[in-house]
């Protein structure tokens, strides 16, 4: 059965996914920007951050081939954000925030995209989510380390598990 788009049950699933990539790209691009402040100052930290940051364009781009398969033209992902204010806090409390707060939107739309029953859709936004939580943890963990001034060596490494290999399996 077709759903016409003025009907109440569609829901608009690029829209939704342009909408996710945008937070998305802006997320990467502070991962970016608290990872420069680290850049000279702790390597567990720093190291914990470019793990980050390759998961998290990963995603970009799944979110972007994603948008593309239901009909919307490529963006074609860059590794740049030119909305990133450089005068924001650049510490790791405030990238939790900024990822408890992208976990809270994407658990929103992961609603509205479950109204639409597109499984493809739905288990994306479930890995979105699930990336996005453990960096919350991660970050949680590693902002306690550095306030307590834990070396790094005793802290838990993000295992990189590619985004692109989670979708698939």
């Amino acid at each position: 059965m077709d759903i016409k788009r003025d009907t109440p049950e569609f829901v608009d699933v690029v829209a939704i996914l342009r909408e996710q990539l945008k937070d998305t790209l802006l997320l990467g691009a502070y991962v970016q920007n608290v990872e420069g402040h680290f850049h000279d100052r702790n390597k567990g930290v720093l190291d914990l951050l470019r793990s980050m940051s390759r998961e998290v364009w990963t995603l970009s781009e799944l979110i972007d081939c994603r948008a593309a398969a239901c009909g919307s033209a490529r963006t074609h992902v860059k590794n740049t954000d030119p909305l990133l204010n450089r005068g924001e806090d650049d510490s790791l409390e405030s990238l939790l925030n900024r990822f408890c707060r992208y976990v809270r939107k994407t658990s929103e739309r992961l609603v509205a995209v479950r109204q639409g029953n597109d499984r493809e859709t739905i288990e994306l936004f479930d890995r979105i989510l699930s990336t996005a939580k453990t960096g919350i943890w991660f970050l949680d963990v590693y902002s306690n380390a550095v306030w307590l001034k834990c070396a790094p060596s005793h802290l838990p490494k993000w295992k990189s598990v590619s985004a692109l290999r989670q979708i698939a399996s």
